[in-house]
């Protein structure tokens, strides 16, 4: 059987991989997912994607359209480990949606 495997899934699955990480205690992950959560933020809070670094783009606005919420009520410069499992979580329940 084929597989489809494109660079969407392959971000979704290297942020899981950080997240993944850094909730297990690896701090080296924390500035790159700080990062892309403050871009994702952005999005949340009305930010044009114009307005942001193009750098993962995609998986910016795939964090902004499934953690929306989640990200309105998180402070994304200091993410708590209870914070990156609820993300975590919910990348995973939308993961199959997400890179459709």
């Amino acid at each position: 059987m084929l597989m489809s495997h494109n660079t969407s899934d392959q971000e979704v699955d290297f942020f899981l991989s950080f997240l993944y990480n850094a909730i297990n205690g690896d701090d080296r992950y924390k500035p790159t997912i700080t990062s892309l959560l403050k871009d994702a933020k952005s999005l949340a809070n009305g930010t044009s994607v114009f307005d942001l670094d193009k750098t993962s783009l995609n998986l910016k606005i795939l964090i902004d359209r499934f953690a929306h919420d989640w990200l309105l009520k998180v402070d994304v410069d200091q993410p708590t480990t209870d914070d990156l499992r609820q993300l975590q979580q919910i990348i995973n329940d939308h993961k199959n949606y997400a890179v459709a």
